[in-house]
This record gives structure tokens, sequence and C-alpha cells, in this order.
């Protein structure tokens, strides 16, 4: 049994291992705005009382500098609205993360494309100009960065440092999949710190 728990604890170890050696993959994109629904043929769509839907457009993936290819999955994008206390703690469940919804009926809707799962091969950038739709809090009172409405978006690589320290358990329940050293995420409108949530999603400029 011990040989058996050193032998996988070495094997997921050599799977947490950062791929990409000193060099990183860019992940370039903007906040288009924010919103509460939209009309379909279906009837209206609209978030939560206290939820809003963030927008982003992922603009490209740049993977010139990494000696390998990358897996890009809009999925594991997210937005930390964790408060200080929820990011003291070390379980990644503890945490507030708002995860990309992965839906393409929203983009459909928008009359827009989705940024969808693809793999960037060495040496390529790749243009995606597909959009990320994130549910969030915007009457959270977690101390996160909601209070202007101008939100980051975080790459979860399943590798954290906090799951590294846990050890065997935290690689099996939650941890990242590349180091976070690895990926830069580039957002392109930094400067547009305060954001007013549109009632209408339609309305929204998605260029």
């Amino acid at each position: 049994m011990t040989k058996l728990l050193v032998a996988m604890a070495l094997v997921l170890g050599g799977l947490a291992a950062p791929a990409f050696a000193g060099e990183t993959t860019a992940i370039s994109y903007h906040l288009v705005g924010i919103c509460k629904g939209y009309d379909t043929a279906a009837g209206r769509v609209t978030a939560r009382s206290d939820e809003a839907f963030a927008i982003f457009k992922i603009e490209a993936v740049d993977n010139t500098k990494p000696s390998g290819s990358f897996d890009f999955d809009p999925t594991h994008l997210y937005v930390d609205q964790s408060s200080p206390e929820q990011n003291a703690k070390k379980a990644v469940w503890d945490k507030n993360r708002r995860f990309v919804y992965s839906d393409p009926r929203f983009a459909r809707n928008m009359g827009a494309s989705s940024a969808v799962e693809t793999t960037i091969p060495e040496g390529t950038k790749l243009e995606i100009n597909g959009i990320a739709v994130v549910p969030l809090g915007i009457n959270n009172p977690s101390g996160g960065p909601e209070a202007n409405h101008s939100f980051d978006l975080v790459y979860d690589t399943w590798s954290t440092a906090e799951h590294e320290a846990g050890g065997l358990t935290g690689l099996l329940f939650g941890g990242k999949k590349l180091g976070s050293n690895t990926i830069d995420l580039i957002k392109t409108n930094p400067s547009e710190k305060t954001w007013s949530v549109t009632a209408n999603c339609k309305a929204l400029s998605f260029k």
C-alpha cells in the first residue's frame, strides 16, 4: 500500500510540473460589458437578482514562446470574487471563484461567436475573437472587486501553490494543471475601471 501511494505521488507530481520552463503563454482579452439579461424567441433570460453577466472577449492566445502546444479551454477562465477571509483559506471550495458559463446559446443570441476549446501549436499565435460569459455577484459584500464593477480574468491551470502544498490530496481534489507562472492574462482595456450594469445584453458592442 505504501509503495502504491508513493507511485501515485510520483505520477501526479510529474503531471503537475510546469510544461513551459520559464516561458509563458499569453491570453489577451477585454471586458465588453456587464448586463442583466436579453430576450429570446422562447422568452427573456435574466441573471439572478444579485448577479449580472460579465462578458469578456478573448482576443488571442500567443503561444510563440513556450516549447510545446497549449490546450486552451475557456471553461478554465474565472473571476475571483473571494473575500480576504476566503483567500486566506487553502481549500478551493472555500473560495468564491466564478467560472465561465459555457452554454454557446448566449453568444448565438448576441450574434457573436463563443471562445471555444482549441489546441495552439508551439510557436503559434491564434486569434480567438470569441466571447466568454461569467455570472458574477454585483451585490456581494465580500470585499472583492465588485464594488466598482471592474473584473479581471484568471486561468485555472490545476496547479496553484496552495494545492501543491497540500500534497497528494490537493492534487486529487481541484489543483491546477500547469504552473500558474506559465500563463499571462493580458487585459487590453485595463484603464476602464468602472462599468455600469446594462439592462439589455444585446445593447452592448461585441466588436
